[in-house]
């Protein structure tokens, strides 16, 4: 099951455990996401910038981005993942008809992981 975005920007809050903020740690946000029509996406943890993404697929892909564990905010104060969608736009403009609301991408699944030395490279390799 998905969700697709509403509008032009849409927002993950999450909670997290106490961690352990080393100027090197870093988790791995996995992200399986699909496009209506092809969109250009920045997507950003607690207005942070963690990149850029082009999705151009209805099917959903994997994605995977690096994020410094500095970031995250721990305790009792809520974490935004937010993604900026400028490309998001409404079925009506292609087909006449349908929704009006604008939509951008599907939103299968967005987990968080710590990484490994190999799969640091993995995630920079692919951007």
């Amino acid at each position: 099951q998905f969700r697709w975005s509403r509008g032009r920007q849409a927002h993950v809050l999450f909670h997290m455990d106490a961690l352990e903020k080393r100027a090197d740690a870093e988790l791995l946000l996995e992200m399986r996401l699909g496009a209506y029509h092809r969109q250009q996406v920045e997507i950003f943890l607690n207005q942070h910038s963690l990149g850029k993404l082009t999705l151009d697929s209805i099917l959903p892909t994997e994605q995977t981005l690096r994020l410094p564990v500095a970031f995250l905010n721990d305790g009792k104060k809520m974490n935004v993942l937010t993604f900026d969608l400028p490309d998001a736009v409404a079925p009506r403009q292609f087909y006449g008809k349908g929704w009006i609301r604008a939509i951008g991408v599907s939103v299968w699944r967005v987990k968080l992981r710590e990484s490994t030395r190999r799969e640091e490279r993995l995630a920079t390799d692919l951007h």
